[in-house]
C-alpha cells in the first residue's frame, strides 16, 4: 500500500514516508521547527 499524501500537504526532500501513511490538508512533514525570535517557549 503506498502513501497518501494530500495535494495542499507540503513533504520535504529527504522524507522517508512508511506504507499505508497518510498526509493530511496543510501537513507540513519533514522540515525541522524552529522557534521564533518572539517565542517564550524554553530554549534547549
Amino acid at each position: 500500500m503506498e502513501a497518501e499524501i494530500h495535494p495542499s500537504a507540503t513533504v520535504y526532500p529527504g522524507t522517508v514516508l512508511g506504507e499505508g501513511v497518510k498526509v493530511l490538508e496543510n501537513a507540513v512533514v519533514g522540515k525541522q521547527p524552529s522557534l521564533s525570535p518572539r517565542s517564550t517557549a524554553k530554549r534547549e
